[in-house]
């Protein structure tokens, strides 16, 4: 007995001893890890010493680099959008402004409380000194009961917590000023406050710092019959409250100060916002896609940078006795019939009023005289005849209206400043219209007035809008300048007279568009010209004769010609259905347009100067323009140098192509051959578009912001002999025909070789390769190569099995790696560095990507609708975002990848279909402390116990690493752990042994 006591004895105290020699090690190997990482992270970059910034300074690279603006088009529509720089040079013909958010004083004026606690209500308190107090306001909703009501204190403001009200209960803060809900230690995709139930109440609380990521709320009301009153929303940075499928809700007695977005109404009905104070806010009231009989009464609106109150695609809505001032826009219906407006105040906005649709029935809205603009009445008539617009008028509108004069009348700073809608027969003579947003004057289906002896300066869209069926108007007479996108702009309209004018800087001067027989006489366009615009050859069958001038020469619009050859006093040509033409040694300069062609072939283009157009040096405009002729050109400062579309067999050749937007762009263009053209410093060199069995031979195109050549859905062409300098080939289709070009290894990119290789198996690339393109290749290597400044080191089309490693890949314009359609591939070990798309992988499945540096890009990893790859042992560091899912990527696995200092260390577009850990562990990130600064360690685990979650749909990672993941420590702790292990077996063996013997000797004696 006493010696079985013994025994077992001895062996707890040897399993104690073998568990603390073993674990000891491992904790004091974490330790030490640890330790490294307080000074210098060692194992992951010892570059990075002195260099590492916070969350906060990549967040501001961010808003730098990916800028909202705010986009309007010609019908006053709205929308935001986040654009770089190529997008707002193709947006041309769209008004964009740039977002600035501005934080700044907040008022503290008090407005009555009208809610109260009544005394038969269970309340239940938050903050305060109560013994049974809450400490936050979820608990306190959580366990209330229906028609409870949650009675917030001050004392322990501010709350920083997210809030979900899902029952029918009162919220009540103690005082708005003081009372505070702070949404800024939230996720970007997370509301502040989200209501989903009905017959809620909330007063009295400043809800603030939501730092959205596109379109949070401060508040988001999903329930109906909600009340928001007496409240203060500032400095979030999207919404402030939102409503979304909401009805019979209620918004009063609240403040908004410094939001993107005060107040925004998305298929809400029958909802109230009535005594609410708005200031510099980007958007005060917003009332957007089937929001329908809703109420905004005596509102104050100031200081607004975009919207004031703008109901778009929503009808039957009320605007009563409300002040917009001092801010960008007042009131703008977009296709909202059945508005009534009424005595509403709009005072020095830079557009007070507009109203936009292409429907007669979106007009009919009830505007009257108590609605003024800057102390002058709206006049907005509906089957008015016969009259005369009070000279008073601050805008006017004209609905299925006949004989009416408007004279003598000056209109400023409104999106338009007549509108015209079904109305015939009315005449606008002797008229100022200045600073208006949109347009000066606008008609839809108007036909048979006249506007005369106007003028019309520093308008957005145009000066005059004839849209629409708005047929046989005569306009003569009238001056227009400094016009953004065209002096007189006419668009599916017929038979209108234009003579006359005198039309300056303008991005065009006078477009017709889809709008024949149109009639142009003795027009004069300084620093802009003719733009034409149609898809069958009737759409350019016009009357404009050479008394039209551009910059003081003459246009010469050619019809049906043959074999001319144009003066040397041209300053614009345009030929059509014309062939055997000879444009030769002209100075087309500072218009829109130099040289348009539509259905006009065997025409030749040469030794021109072609430069400052505002669209397009020569335009090979719709259809048919076939076996053309251009070369020796000098084509500079274009948006686009040569365009061509739906031509053929164009020989274009030898000209010098520079700082143009798209050099040469060919659109379902077939047969054409561009030669020994020298392009540089412009966006895109060529660009093929559904274009196919073109030759590109021995072009130079150097310094391209983005390709040198971009083949886009375009097969069976020739590239061969082209030099390319900091820029390169980019090529994608739908299909693997599409990919299917002859390029050879004669052309060049930073002076190394351009492989595009086709039908590969196992072939080795060269370190001479300048970029690569695999395309349906299997099981090669591409390995220890330097491929910067171009536009992408290596691209994959269906091709599998292939390896990438060991190169560097940096400074490219588009991605290091491009991996599409392609599956099994390997791309490890290589350093990818401030590329826009360190890898970039679509349609790409069971790839494994493991072990790179990815640093300094804007996307470290961007995966679209690609599935069941697996990403490990990756450092991702210093990207605008570290790994990017776009939706459909199902079922990738990410582990052990070191995520540090990106602006988004992961973003998850999919509803919990990718995998963030191996089952055992996760990743590292950098932020996980700051995100989760209660979670404790599990050291022998070497993972936190709380998960890191993912925006934007709630991924988490569920292991994440405790330290930096190392392949090298990993290793010597492994080898280690073996042999502390085989050593303590031994031990082990002879304590049994020793212990045997000594039993022996026990049972001996």
């Amino acid at each position: 007995m006493k010696y079985n006591l013994f025994r077992k004895k001895l062996v707890i105290i040897t399993f104690i001893l073998i568990l603390g020699i073993v674990s000891l090690p491992i904790i004091n190997a974490y330790q030490n890890k640890i330790n490294v990482l307080t000074y210098i992270n060692t194992d992951i970059d010892p570059e990075l010493d002195n260099k590492f910034e916070s969350i906060d300074d990549l967040n501001n690279k961010i808003s730098k680099d990916n800028n909202l603006y705010a986009v309007t088009d010609e019908f006053g529509t709205h929308k935001y959008s986040y654009l770089n720089k190529n997008q707002i040079e193709n947006l041309q013909e769209k008004k964009i402004k740039k977002i600035e958010y501005s934080y700044g004083f907040i008022s503290n004026e008090k407005i009555s409380e009208n809610i109260n606690i009544r005394s038969s209500e269970n309340v239940l308190y938050v903050g305060g000194n109560g013994p049974n107090n809450y400490t936050k306001i979820q608990d306190a909703i959580d366990n209330a009961s229906l028609g409870d009501t949650v009675f917030v204190y001050d004392d322990s403001s501010p709350y920083y917590e997210n809030i979900t009200i899902d029952k029918s209960i009162n919220l009540i803060g103690e005082n708005k000023d003081t009372t505070v809900i702070n949404g800024s230690e939230l996720d970007s995709f997370l509301d502040t406050i989200n209501i989903t139930a009905n017959n809620v109440k909330i007063q009295g609380f400043g809800i603030n710092y939501n730092n959205g990521f596109y379109y949070q709320a401060a508040i988001l009301v999903t329930g109906d019959n909600v009340t928001i009153s007496n409240c203060k929303f500032y400095n979030n940075n999207w919404v402030g409250i939102s409503c979304l499928d909401t009805s019979y809700s209620r918004i009063f007695n609240c403040e908004f100060f410094y939001n993107l977005i005060a107040i925004h109404l998305v298929d809400s009905n029958n909802n109230l916002i009535k005594d609410c104070f708005f200031y510099e806010n980007s958007d005060d009231i917003v009332l957007f896609d089937n929001s329908h009989v809703n109420k905004i009464v005596n509102c104050t609106c100031i200081g607004n940078s975009f919207s004031g109150i703008h109901i778009q695609r929503s009808s039957d809505n009320q605007i009563i006795n409300c002040t917009i001032k001092n801010g960008y826009e007042g009131i703008g219906l977009a296709y909202a019939p059945n508005t009534k407006i009424q005595g509403n105040t709009l005072a020095n906005n830079i557009e007070n009023f507009g109203i936009g649709s292409l429907s007669i029935s979106d007009f009919i809205c009830d505007i009257d005289t108590s609605n003024t603009i800057n102390g002058k009445p709206i006049y907005y008539w509906i089957n008015h005849h016969n009259e005369q617009i009070p000279s008073d008028a601050a805008f006017i509108g004209l609905i299925s209206c006949t004989n009416i004069t408007v004279k003598n009348i000056s209109i400023k700073d409104n999106f338009q400043g007549i509108v015209c809608v079904d109305t015939r027969n009315s005449i606008i003579e002797n008229c100022n219209f200045q600073k208006n947003g949109g347009h000066g004057i606008f008609f839809v289906i108007s036909s048979n007035n006249k506007i005369y002896n106007c003028t019309f300066t520093n308008s957005f869209f145009s000066g005059v809008y004839l849209n629409y069926l708005s047929n046989n108007n005569i306009v003569f007479n009238n001056s227009f300048s400094n016009i953004q996108v065209c002096g007189f702009w006419i668009e599916e309209s017929r038979k209108n007279q234009i003579s006359n004018h005198y039309i300056s800087n303008c991005y065009k001067g006078i477009s017709l568009d889809k709008s024949p027989n149109s009639i142009l006489r003795n027009n004069a366009m300084i620093n802009c010209g003719l733009a034409v615009d149609g898809i069958t050859l009737y759409d350019y069958i016009s009357d404009i004769d050479a008394t039209n001038t551009v910059n003081g020469k003459t246009i010469y619009y050619i019809i049906n010609q043959t074999g001319l050859t144009l003066p040397t006093n041209t300053g614009q040509v345009v030929l059509i259905n014309s062939k055997d033409c000879n444009i030769s040694n002209l100075d087309l300069c500072n218009g829109t347009i130099g040289i348009l062609l539509a259905f006009s072939s065997n025409n030749t283009i040469s030794k021109n100067f072609i430069n400052n157009n505002k669209m397009v040096a020569i335009d090979l405009d719709c259809s048919s323009n076939n076996y053309n002729k251009i070369n020796h050109n000098t084509i500079n400062d274009n948006n686009y140098g040569i365009d061509v579309d739906l031509s053929d067999y164009n020989i274009i050749q030898d000209n010098i192509i520079t700082y143009n937007n798209i050099a040469i762009s060919l659109d379902l263009s077939d047969g054409n051959k561009i030669l020994e053209n020298g392009i540089e410093n412009s966006y895109n060199g060529i660009y093929l578009t559904n274009s196919n069995n073109n030759q590109l031979i021995n072009n130079s195109i150097k310094k391209c912001s983005f390709t040198a050549i971009y083949l886009l859905y375009s097969k069976n062409n020739i590239v061969k002999e082209n030099d390319m300098v900091n820029c390169g080939l980019i090529v994608y289709g739908n299909s693997l025909s599409e990919y299917l070009n002859s390029v050879d290894t004669s052309n060049k990119v930073n002076g190394k070789i351009l492989y595009y290789l086709i039908n590969e198996n196992g072939f080795i690339v060269p370190n001479n390769a300048g970029e690569v393109v695999l395309i349906n290749c299997d099981n090669c290597i591409v390995s220890n190569l330097y491929i910067c400044n171009g536009t992408v080191g290596v691209e994959l089309a269906y091709s599998d099995f292939n390896t990438i490693s060991k190169n560097t890949f940096n400074n490219n314009k588009f991605a290091g790696i491009y991996i599409e359609s392609s599956k099994s591939n390997t791309a490890e070990n290589n350093n990818i560095e401030n590329n826009s798309y360190g890898i970039s992988m679509q349609l790409a499945d069971e790839n494994e990507i493991k072990n790179n540096k990815i640093q300094n890009n804007y996307y470290g990893f961007y995966i679209s609708v690609s599935n069941i790859n697996i990403f490990s042992g990756n450092n991702i560091l210093y990207n605008t975002y570290g790994i990017y899912f776009n939706i459909k990527s199902f079922d990738n696995i990410i582990h052990h990848n070191n995520l540090y200092y990106n602006g988004f260390n992961a973003w998850d577009e999919n509803e919990k279909t990718n995998i963030w850990d191996n089952g055992k562990k996760g990743n590292y990130w950098a932020d996980y402390t700051k995100k989760y600064p209660n979670a404790k360690r599990i050291w022998l685990k070497g993972i936190w116990n709380t998960p890191y979650e993912i925006p934007e749909k709630k991924n988490v990672d569920r292991f994440p690493l405790i330290i930096p993941f190392s392949h090298s420590k990993e290793k010597s702790f492994n080898l280690i752990r073996f042999n502390l292990l085989e050593k303590l077996s031994n031990f082990y063996l002879i304590i049994k042994h020793s212990l045997w013997n000594n039993i022996k000797i026990m049972n001996y004696l």
